[in-house]
């Protein structure tokens, strides 16, 4: 149980440490090739510190096989967006649940600080994060991680600085070392080079330096990066990717090689499908074997409606393509608001999928949020002929500001209402699913459209 608890916590994690990689090790090229961009289901969190109303529990559930029911919950995390005076703070605090003093302990803490971004119609960009672990024996959180990230001029991630507790290798207590990356980008404003520097916390001493080259097609598509690794002040071939994109600029494939001191040796493939707006349904990782692609050992299926993903398959196979396991989560959403309310992970067994947890979103009423003079405002959003966006809202809160969010974050300001309904011309605005914000002086919505 604990297993599974560490695992669920850490995965929350990953969120909050875009990219984060080990001490020592470089960036991975394929996460690089997204161009820093978030990773999928980063977008709704943003859009709840966006709105000052979204706070939730997230509770999951364990399965018994042996009763054929699910039992008490074993853990939760409690999300918690603030705004300051001049910035935005995200609280997750993580708690399980001691089955035999039938209370909640605290477990762990993440800590993220948003701040407004100085691009106008661009969302509040992330500044710092820290994750803590409660210490048991000191009655207090221990800081684990933390990530400090500088940006250029351009609005691009110039710098992050990873600071991790390396206290469970045998170094002293605390921040021992931290690893440094440093993005250089070209007249084009996209990465093409960047260092990877590991520091002595105390002294400042550089104890290792990395750097990876990225190279781009004519249509500033990356198609190559190139890791050396440095020894002893000397720079040497490790590692390359290659890339192929569609013509939005998608990853189609990837392919990850290895330098043995004469040639390029392949090492993993990872192969891209997307459906008719770009959503990825699939992915399925290969490795060499020698002489040969092999069959697929990892396979991702994704399945949506017409505007939430419905279901993950995470499916892994052995050297002869054989399936080795599969896990199937189901996700459900309210239909009013479209939030997410349940998600549930099986694995298969048998072949059959079985239960194995669930996760609960309890979403906080406005008399229960931080912001308790905000209410909700009821609101009908969708779109005439595709090329006019109407809005009907049933409350009296004015001066209403819209804004348009797509699914990469980034804001369209419309304009304001001064009455209960508006129209607005969006002939040029690209398919897809948007989500419509509406902010009042004591008021919000928010409501997802979809645009054909």
């Amino acid at each position: 149980m604990k297993t599974l608890i560490l695992s669920l916590f850490f995965s929350i994690l990953s969120f909050f440490f875009i990219n984060a990689q080990p001490l020592g090790q470089s960036l991975d090229n394929e996460q690089i090739g997204g161009q820093f961009m978030l990773p999928e289901g980063a977008h709704s969190s943003i859009l709840h510190f966006l709105l000052e109303l979204e706070c939730y529990d997230k509770y999951h559930v364990y399965w018994n096989g042996q009763s054929n029911t699910w039992i008490d919950t074993f853990s939760r995390t409690h999300t918690i967006i603030k705004e300051e005076v001049d910035h935005f703070k995200i609280e997750d605090i993580i708690e399980v649940f001691d089955t035999i003093a039938t209370v909640w302990k605290p477990f762990g803490r993440i800590e993220s600080l948003y701040f407004e971004n100085p691009f106008v119609g661009l969302s509040p960009r992330l500044d710092s994060s820290i994750t803590m672990i409660w210490d048991e024996t000191a009655q207090s959180f221990k800081p684990a991680n933390s990530l400090k990230i500088l940006y250029s001029s351009t609005n691009k991630p110039f710098q992050k600085t990873y600071y991790r507790d390396l206290s469970d290798t045998g170094l002293q207590l605390g921040f021992s070392a931290y690893l440094r990356e440093i993005s250089h980008y070209n007249v084009f404003d996209n990465i093409d080079y960047s260092l990877h520097d590991v520091i002595n916390y105390s002294t400042g001493d550089l104890l290792n330096q990395d750097s990876t080259i990225y190279n781009y097609d004519v249509g500033n598509n990356l198609v190559e990066s190139i890791t050396y690794l440095n020894s002893n002040g000397i720079y040497s071939l490790n590692r390359r990717g290659n890339y192929v994109n569609n013509l939005e600029g998608m990853p189609l494939e990837y392919i990850s090689q290895n330098w043995d001191g004469a040639e390029w040796i392949n090492f993993n493939r990872t192969l891209y499908e997307y459906d008719s707006l770009n959503r990825q349904t699939r992915r399925e990782t290969l490795t060499w074997n020698g002489t040969l692609w092999s069959p697929p050992t990892i396979e991702l299926i994704y399945e949506y409606d017409g505007v939430h993903k419905i279901s993950e398959i995470y499916n892994t196979y052995d050297d002869l393509g054989e399936l080795v396991g599969s896990a199937l989560t189901t996700y459900f959403y309210d239909p009013q608001s479209g939030k997410i309310t349940t998600e549930i992970l099986k694995t298969l067994s048998l072949g059959t999928y079985m239960n194995r947890y669930r996760i609960d979103y309890i979403y906080c009423t406005p008399s229960s949020l931080q912001n308790k003079h905000r209410m909700q405002i009821e609101m009908q959003a969708y779109f005439l002929g595709n090329d006019y966006l109407h809005i009907k809202t049933a409350s009296n809160f004015f001066p209403k500001k819209i804004a348009l969010i797509g699914m990469d974050g980034k804001r369209t300001v419309l304009g304001e209402m001064t009455g209960e309904e508006a129209t607005f011309k969006l002939r040029e605005l690209s398919s897809g699913v948007y989500s419509v914000l509406i902010i009042a002086n004591d008021g919000f919505a928010l409501q997802k459209v979809f645009k054909q």
